[in-house]
Order: C-alpha cells, then structure tokens, then sequence
C-alpha cells in the first residue's frame, strides 16, 4: 500500500511539473523564420530588375574615346557628340543580365530570349544622366507587338518616383512612358518607317536637360527613314540618373549589336 502511494505521489508531481513547463512555453513569444523565397510578376511593362535608387552607382564622366568618329546620323539630332565607350559585344563586360537565361553572346551580338513575365533583360552597366546618349542596333525575331523593349529607368520599381521612356518594338512600335505606377504612353511612333522581322535597326536615346528625352529609330541602309519619340517632361524628371536596358517577353527574341556610349551638347528638336 506505501509503495501505492508513493507511486501515485510521484506520477501527481510529474503531471504538476510537465504542466507548469507547457503553461511557460505558451507564454513565450516566437519569431517566424523569414521566407527564402519572395517572387514578384512582372506586369507587361516593367524593369524592376533593374537597379534600384538605393543601390544604383553614380553616373561618370567617361573619357572620350578620341579615335573614335561619331556616327554621322547624331549629328542630325544632337550637337557636340563624343563617344566614351563602344561595345562590340564580344563579352559582357559592360552589362549585366537579369538572370542566365536571359541570353548569351554570339558573333558579335546578344541574343535576348524572351521569358515569362519579362523575365529577360539586359542592363547596361554604366547609369546616365543629362547629356549622355546611347545608340544602338537592334532586331527582333517576331516582330511582335508590344513583346519587347527597348528603354530607359530611373528610381524604384512600381513607386510614385519611378520614371520610364523609351519604345515598345513590333509592327507598330509604341511610345514607353510610366510616370510612378501609371502608363501614359502607348501611343504608336511618329514617322515613315515600318519595321520588320529579322531586319537591323538603329535606335538612339538622348537625355536632354530639364527632363528632355529623344529616341530615334531608323533604317541603317536608309536613315531618312525613321520612326520619333521626343518629350519635354520637366519638373521630377530632370536631374536622374537612368538604366539603359532592352527586356523581352516570352514569345519574342531581340539581338543587340554595335553598342555606342556618348555625350552631347543639346537636342536639336529643329531637326525632329
């Protein structure tokens, strides 16, 4: 019978102890572990794997490079031109990719292949500012409308600063223009050309003063003919610092060659 009791006595204290321990486990707070993933969907216009504001390098003033001639079509549209850096493509020194699949480097070009949700990209390493310019040819495999890009950024992906111009490639491209998370472009280019699949084109952008901002693309065999998209933007628009970057959707293909970097003196908006 003692030892009845002394068995009961024990198995009460453990219940009473295994209690008070679980009582004071409930009372602690916990942190959850942070995620290891976190994704985001590009919607159909976007380049948020750009730099960001807070991490995006000062633009430089780069040498010019003094062997090097303009090609005579600037001069058309811009005055005082320098180039500071050409690119042949033959590495990608000079860029970064959004991911691996993005492209890869072939005879001379980049081959661009269009993911999922814009999930290829290319972005030039240098960031511009007012009186830089960069010029550029390029193709498409598809011609498809509104499936690729060619543009530049400044600040932070889908926020009241994020600035974006340049052009939608494709049968009837397109003015590229988000002011914070709204659209206001989409409007077709204005001009006499009318581009094709699988045919190389010139495209030069030009970052004027007070939010000024030029592209120009055009037939290299045929320069006279061209396709305009010219703003005045002003007011927060000036003063930036942009990424120049070409992006493709799934669906479509853009080969990239003949890079050039420069500076300027003004827009000749006479000449547009």
């Amino acid at each position: 019978m003692a030892n009845k009791r002394f068995l009961a006595v024990i198995t009460m204290a453990g219940m009473l102890l295994f209690a008070c321990q679980a009582l004071s486990l409930s009372s602690q707070k916990t942190t959850p572990l942070p995620s290891t993933e976190s994704t985001v969907p590009l919607p159909a216009s976007s380049s948020m794997l750009a730099p960001t504001a807070a991490n995006r390098p000062a633009a430089t003033a780069l040498l010019p490079t003094s062997t090097v001639e303009p090609p005579p079509f600037l001069s058309n549209f811009l005055t005082k031109v320098q180039i500071r850096l050409t690119d042949s493509f033959a590495t990608l020194d000079n860029w970064h990719t959004f991911n691996p699949g993005s492209g890869a480097i072939s005879n001379g070009m980049f081959i661009l292949t269009g993911q999922a949700d814009w999930g290829s990209g290319v972005v030039l390493n240098q960031p511009l500012t007012e009186g830089f310019g960069v010029m550029i040819n390029f193709k498409t495999e598809k011609n498809a409308d509104l499936k690729s890009e060619i543009i530049i950024t400044a600040g932070d992906y889908n926020t009241d600063g994020w600035r974006q111009f340049g052009i939608y490639n494709g049968r009837n491209p397109q003015t590229n223009l988000f002011l914070g998370k709204n659209g206001i472009g989409f409007q077709n280019l204005q001009g006499n050309l009318s581009p094709v699949a699988n045919s190389w084109y010139s495209l030069l952008m030009a970052i004027g003063k007070n939010g000024e901002l030029l592209a120009v693309i055009s037939n290299p065999t045929d320069p006279a003919k061209r396709l305009i998209h010219h703003v005045k933007m002003g007011g927060t628009w000036a003063g930036l610092n942009w990424d120049f970057l070409a992006q493709d959707d799934l669906g479509e293909t853009v080969y990239l060659k003949e890079f050039y970097l420069f500076t300027f003196g003004e827009i000749n908006a006479g000449n547009l």
